[in-house]
């Protein structure tokens, strides 16, 4: 596997987590506002109900377009690189898909593509950038065989770990906005590279085990009156080996990043509104 091939990887890991990052936490803050004097979620409760109302829908697409800053230390010489993310994304409910298309143009690099289907039974299909691998109901398509599922509790175990780490959300009130940040501690950091290296075991079995996620901060504001999600802002800093640092801000606002087929509003019921108060 080459370098280019590696970091690709790694990118494509960050954005996926940081997908993931921004489904579980939308139902998390749309929960969480009516009261400032709250510290901590209700054991779940309100997480569940939420992500219920939005099990209702039958399908969403998501445009739009992300900028982030990624910087770079390399022997103690720090450098900063603008990119930009353009993305298209469409779930449909029943039959289960998925399917995710990216662009990534980055200062000082060449520009990668992802993509990204899931359809039930048979893993994931993805290519990353000319060096990608794909797997499709377990036939070789091009280049290298892995399979890294996608099961359908993903989203349960998501919402367990927001459960888990109740304790370390913190709220506080902007304005007309509430603030939710949480920035993971060092368990669940461990917990995610050992899923990281699992699947880079995958690709290669001679894989050593490497710590990548150093850090990991997640900021969400949602509107103090409706609960709707306003803003997404996630830290990561991440070592990508040889003794570089890789730091990534990624920033997405309602305006230009979350729709839901076409609405930009999604209605909770009184009864949740009622249980987060």
């Amino acid at each position: 596997m080459n370098k280019r091939y590696f970091e690709g990887l790694i990118l494509w890991m960050v954005l996926v987590l940081t997908a993931c990052g921004a489904g579980e936490s939308t139902t998390d803050h749309e929960e969480a506002g009516p009261s400032e004097s709250r510290t901590l979620l209700t054991a779940g409760e309100v997480i569940r109900q939420v992500a219920d109302t939005f099990e209702e829908a039958a399908s969403y697409s998501v445009k739009g377009e992300t900028q982030q800053e990624l910087e770079r230390t390399l022997n103690g010489e720090v450098s900063i690189m603008k990119s930009e993310m353009i993305t298209e994304a469409q779930w449909i409910k029943q039959p289960l898909q998925y399917h995710l298309l990216g662009e990534i143009k980055t200062e000082g690099m060449q520009p990668m593509t992802i993509e990204e289907y899931f359809i039930p039974g048979t893993g994931r299909f993805s290519s990353i950038g000319e060096n990608g691998w794909v797997k499709l109901a377990g036939e070789e398509l091009d280049g290298e065989i892995t399979d890294m599922q996608m099961y359908s509790q993903n989203l349960e175990e998501l919402l367990d770990m927001l459960e888990r780490l109740q304790g370390d959300v913190l709220f506080t009130q902007e304005g007309n906005y509430y603030v939710m940040t949480l920035e993971l501690p060092e368990e669940e950091l461990l917990r995610i590279d050992e899923m990281t290296n699992a699947g880079l075991e995958a690709l290669e079995p001679s894989h050593m085990s490497i710590q990548l996620l150093k850090r990991m901060k997640v900021s969400l504001k949602a509107d103090k009156d409706s609960l709707l999600l306003n803003q997404l802002l996630v830290d990561l800093e991440i070592d990508i080996g040889g003794g570089e640092d890789v730091m990534i801000q990624r920033k997405a606002d309602r305006s230009t990043f979350f729709n839901f087929n076409g609405i930009d509003a999604i209605e909770l019921t009184p009864e949740v509104i009622e249980t987060a108060r």
